[in-house]
């Protein structure tokens, strides 16, 4: 059974969507940003950082990501 696509993945990988995610998670407090990384993004890593534009987005996250998230 294939993976259903989470929101968050979706919104990356549209170029228009993707602009306004990144900027929100630029700011997004730590908690929150490892609360989307836990329910929306474990898993699907590799996917992201593969897609053109989603890797945009998920480069964003690990620069403002808590260290023990992405260590």
């Amino acid at each position: 059974m294939a993976v259903a696509l989470s929101p968050l993945v979706a919104a990356l990988e549209d170029p228009e969507r993707g602009r306004i995610v990144e900027a929100v998670l630029s700011v997004a407090p730590p908690p929150r940003l490892r609360e989307l990384f836990q329910e929306q993004l474990k898993g699907r890593l590799v996917g992201v950082a593969c897609h053109r534009l989603a890797n945009h987005g998920l480069q964003r996250l690990l620069d403002h990501a808590p260290s023990d998230l992405v260590g």
